[in-house]
């Protein structure tokens, strides 16, 4: 039999969102303590922030400025996310002089519409509209570090390994393992000491952020389930994209100079130059590419967990990261929430589970006021998701 005391009921729902909001603490913490790597001096990056490049001089003539900034860059994970997208197509037919449309109940995509005209066996002309129903994008970085200022792990190129040691083309050698370098933080200052005595005037030296031991085949079918759930019938896509996944220094020779300038690379590019130069760059670049920082979201891999040793994750399992978020992002589906030009943060996961503790069942319109998306406070309907019978089917 049911609980019909409301007061239970009340209790349960209270319990239930305090358990899910204990973490908020830590999450808000972690956005306003976890930022980007700190910005080097004489640098760029490209439009989506993957690759960092600088041409500061000292790093190129001092090896201990170069191991300094190395250290620092790597006390910074990578910016990692989580992106969840859902598509379904439109068909618009014409006939004659005529347009008939055939309506679909999940349009209600408003951007990001791409047009595949083609003829059918009648003659009648279509056309297919992609409509995104929603994209939902959480910034997941502070799941790949148990505190601010505690980076990821240094690890050097192993000498049995082939890598670019210096030259234009991947190989064993040289080697820089030697019982004279006792530790770690020795052989960084000898490959440090090694680059910046190159007397190649056209070389670079990269560090390269990596993200590990993530379940993200678990993850991508949990989140996949959740937002079956919705009754959602349209195609979805889990992405999960990184930026400043690499710093790469630059000798400052005029060569590396015009490499890293916009409107010299968009020169090239007009002019179909870099056809050719990509060839000089690659044969006149003495390329040091042994230094990875490793950034665990668990100590094992999935695989090794398999085999029955017992993985533990550095911030909270995949499951339970779904079930802290699992409302908030129900609730962005069904809203049809588009993060093109922001983020579903904390504040918005908090705000839906306060509205689930009062009993309230909490849905965003198909097209908020920007004020009403930034801080997470929809329309409601009570009693219901939305479209029981499904939508988002394509058409």
């Amino acid at each position: 039999m049911g609980d019909s005391n409301p007061q239970n009921h009340s209790q349960r729902s209270e319990d239930d969102y305090a358990s899910k909001s204990t973490p908020f603490l830590i999450d808000i913490l972690a956005y306003l303590i976890y930022r980007p790597p700190p910005e080097l001096p004489s640098s760029c990056h490209d439009s989506t922030y993957i690759h960092v490049q600088t041409c500061f001089p000292e790093y190129s003539s001092d090896a201990e400025t170069l191991r300094q900034m190395i250290y620092e860059q790597a006390a910074y994970p990578p910016i990692y996310y989580l992106e969840l997208k859902g598509t379904h197509t439109e068909t618009t037919y014409r006939r004659g002089g005529g347009v008939s449309f055939v309506p679909h109940s999940g349009s209600h995509g408003h951007h990001r519409h791409r047009h595949s005209p083609r003829w059918s066996t009648n003659g009648s002309k279509t056309s297919q509209k992609i409509i995104t129903d929603f994209f939902i994008r959480i910034n997941i970085t502070h799941l790949l570090s148990s505190g601010p200022g505690i980076g990821g792990e240094l690890k050097l190129l192993a000498d049995n390994e082939i890598g670019y040691r210096g030259g234009i083309i991947k190989r064993f050698m040289p080697s820089i393992g030697s019982p004279e370098l006792v530790n770690q933080h020795e052989e960084l200052k000898a490959w440090c000491d090694k680059y910046v005595s190159d007397p190649s005037s056209t070389k670079s030296f990269a560090l390269e952020r990596v993200v590990s031991n993530h379940d993200t085949r678990k993850l991508e079918s949990l989140l996949r389930s959740l937002i079956a759930s919705t009754n959602y019938r349209g195609n979805v896509s889990v992405h999960f994209p990184t930026t400043y996944k690499s710093v790469t220094v630059y000798s400052p020779s005029w060569v590396n100079k015009w490499r890293m300038s916009t409107w010299v690379r968009w020169f090239f590019y007009l002019t179909f130059l870099w056809i050719f130069s990509w060839l000089f760059l690659f044969l006149s670049t003495a390329r040091y590419e042994v230094v990875k920082v490793v950034y665990p979201y668990a100590n094992l891999s999935p695989e090794e967990e398999n085999r029955g040793v017992e993985r533990r994750p550095t911030v909270m399992s995949e499951e339970a990261w779904v079930h802290l978020w699992e409302n908030a992002i129900r609730r962005g589906v069904l809203g049809r929430m588009d993060c093109t030009h922001f983020e579903m943060g904390d504040e918005y996961r908090l705000a839906t589970e306060v509205m689930m503790a009062r009993g309230e069942t909490p849905f965003v319109a198909p097209k908020p006021s920007r004020l009403a998306r930034f801080f997470g406070v929809g329309i409601q309907f009570p009693a219901r998701w939305q479209e029981r019978e499904g939508w988002g089917y394509d058409s």
